[in-house]
Order: structure tokens, then sequence, then C-alpha cells
């Protein structure tokens, strides 16, 4: 019964663990317009799923990367779909007139260089990224 208990114990322990660490694979980046330091990982799956359109009281549009492993972290740890069952999302949304499909960029540099000369956007790269000219938020 012990051997049980301490087995489920560690089982739970790294599956916490594991989730740690898909979440410090990105970093959450915004426009300098929207002045927030922290945000809570269900509005930035809110935000992501075009839900919620603002944080910290500023309007946000959120801007996707095209596929990699920045892309396949961020889905997994924050949105909770894949890249297939996103895309279908944003097409239901398209449809039915309750939203739009956001921009997808290539790659950290293009997403990082779009936030930085846009307002009021939303994205991620891969937590090795040098960001610059943009906010980096914290997910609480």
């Amino acid at each position: 019964m012990k051997t049980i208990l301490q087995k489920t114990v560690m089982v739970s322990l790294l599956a916490a663990a594991a989730g740690c660490v898909r979440a410090a694979d990105v970093q959450i980046i915004a426009s300098k317009d929207v002045n927030v330091a922290e945000i809570s990982a269900d509005d930035l799956k809110q935000i992501f799923l075009q839900t919620e359109n603002s944080v910290g009281g500023a309007k946000v549009r959120p801007v996707l990367q095209k596929g990699g492993a920045a892309h396949e972290a961020f889905l997994k740890a924050y949105v909770g779909k894949s890249d297939d069952e996103l895309q279908q999302y944003y097409k239901t949304l398209v449809f039915s007139g309750k939203g739009i499909e956001p921009k997808t960029l290539a790659g950290d540099a293009a997403v990082i260089n779009f936030v930085a000369l846009s307002k009021g956007v939303i994205a991620y790269v891969s937590d090795s990224a040098i960001v610059m000219g943009v906010n980096k938020i914290q997910v609480k």
C-alpha cells in the first residue's frame, strides 16, 4: 500500500513539473501600449480563444506563430487545443461572425518585429528569443 501511495505522489509531482517546464518554454509579449506586467493563464487563454479582447483595460488581438516548438508549447500549456483544433475553432468563429482569424507569422523574429511595430497585440515567442521593443508579460 505504501509503495502505491509513493508512486502516486511521484507521478503527481512529475506531472506538475512537466506543466511548469512547458509553460517556461515560451515568453508572452505584447506591444508597448499594452501596459500590463502580469496576466492569468485563464485570461491569456480567453484572449487567444477570442472570448475576451482586453487585458488591463487595453484592447488586444492575438498573434500566432505558424507551427514550431514555441507554438506547440504555447497551445499545450495555455490554450488546451492542438493546432488543428485551434484552426477549426477559428474557422467556426469566422463563419459565425463572432471573430476573425488572428494574424499568423513564421518564427520568433517575425513575431517580435510585428509586435514591436504594432499597437494592441499580444503574442508568444520561444523562451530563448531575445525580446526588445516589446512588453514582456509574466503569466501568473
